[in-house]
């Protein structure tokens, strides 16, 4: 499955729409026809119309997870060549990261520069093309540093990166 940034409850693959007929006893609650559910939790709860169409509800379960927050730096040694002649093996290894950094850092570069910066063990001295990564559980935002400034890009595969923490980058890209 690919990653997808999810902004709102109609995008999100854990939205279920019961569409029986009579309501039912199903994932520990009782189901009404015609509502939306969501199950991305072990007990399904209700979702709100106008709550789930306009944005992320304040009780969704994916909210509770934390951002993972990623420096990979461009290492060009790591990069290995085939036989063939095609590039293969690592390009990146992973510098520094915070586990559970809040939500906005998903969305603001400035306040997740800050943040890891903050709770880095050294300081760090940014380089071109390294890439900084916010991993959430409604997507991934990558952005990488070109001397002057940070600009959004593609992310990276896993198998790009060298050292990397077990469970980053852990959605399939």
């Amino acid at each position: 499955m690919l990653a997808t940034e999810i902004k709102n409850c109609l995008s999100c693959p854990s939205r279920q729409f019961f569409d029986k007929s009579i309501a039912a006893y199903e994932d520990g609650i009782l189901k009404k026809p015609c509502k939306s559910y969501c199950r991305y939790s072990k007990r399904a709860f209700p979702l709100k119309v106008r709550e789930s169409r306009n944005g992320i509800p304040a009780k969704c379960p994916r909210r509770n997870k934390g951002v993972k927050l990623y420096l990979l730096r461009f290492t060009p040694e790591k990069l290995m060549t085939n036989e063939d002649g095609s590039i293969g093996g690592f390009s990146h290894t992973f510098v520094c990261g915070v586990r559970k950094a809040p939500d906005e850092v998903f969305h603001e570069l400035d306040k997740a520069l800050q943040l890891l910066q903050k709770n880095a063990a050294v300081d760090i001295l940014f380089q071109r093309g390294d890439v900084l990564e916010a991993d959430s559980e409604f997507g991934t935002h990558t952005w990488e540093y070109t001397g002057d400034s940070w600009n959004p890009r593609f992310q990276l595969n896993p198998a790009q990166v060298k050292n990397i923490p077990k469970g980053a980058l852990h959605n399939a890209r």
